[in-house]
């Protein structure tokens, strides 16, 4: 909520349980400290780096669990639009959510920026189109040719698959006769000619 600052912003689910609000309060101001951000309570969203709104995001999330914290934490590809920086800090931050105090909850993260989920997560899971085509600890699942295949091409080096840092190219495909980097698209259905033959 753009008019709203960032412990109105983390209170929301709070709120819509109608929590008294010294309550509310006290636990939105404790999830933003969780975060990293301490201090920055009464900042508006203008005043926030996309890192930093990303961190309120996940600390209103915290708060939407009726008890103490969330077992689990669903986060859906948190580092889109951010910057190298950002993406350092946020996996910082997810990788402290579960051993926080000894408790924390556990992280589910779907994300395409490959070098944040290797460096964040102890379980990969690789769909493509929906079809799991790997999964296992991230050293086996980043050196995969079938990873390798379905997301940078039959001959791209495993080791390059996430390796790039938030902001570099994907690898320079070109040398490839006739091939450059590959992409996948869903089939198209076969559509019918007015004689009712698929083509």
């Amino acid at each position: 909520m753009p008019w709203a600052d960032a412990l109105t912003n983390t209170r929301l689910p709070l709120d819509l349980k109608r929590l008294p609000r010294n309550l509310a309060n006290d636990r939105a101001a404790a999830a933003l400290a969780r975060v990293g951000l301490q201090g920055f309570e009464h900042a508006f969203p203008r005043e926030l780096s996309g890192g930093m709104k990303m961190r309120v995001s996940i600390a209103r999330a915290l708060c939407s669990f009726t008890g103490v914290q969330p077992r689990l934490l669903l986060l859906d590809e948190p580092a889109g639009g951010l910057g190298a920086e950002d993406v350092d800090e946020l996996a910082d931050l997810i990788r402290a959510l579960p051993d926080r105090d000894g408790g924390g909850c556990a992280v589910a993260l779907v994300e395409h920026h490959m070098d944040l989920v290797m460096r964040v997560c102890e379980r990969v899971v690789v769909l493509d189109f929906g079809r799991v085509i790997a999964a296992g600890a991230p050293d086996e699942v980043r050196n995969d040719p079938v990873v390798a295949d379905a997301y940078l091409g039959t001959d791209a080096d495993p080791e390059a698959f996430g390796s790039n840092r938030a902001g570099a190219a994907a690898p320079d495909r070109g040398d490839a006769p006739g091939r450059g980097v590959e992409e996948r698209r869903r089939p198209e259905a076969p559509r019918e000619r007015a004689d009712g033959e698929a083509r």
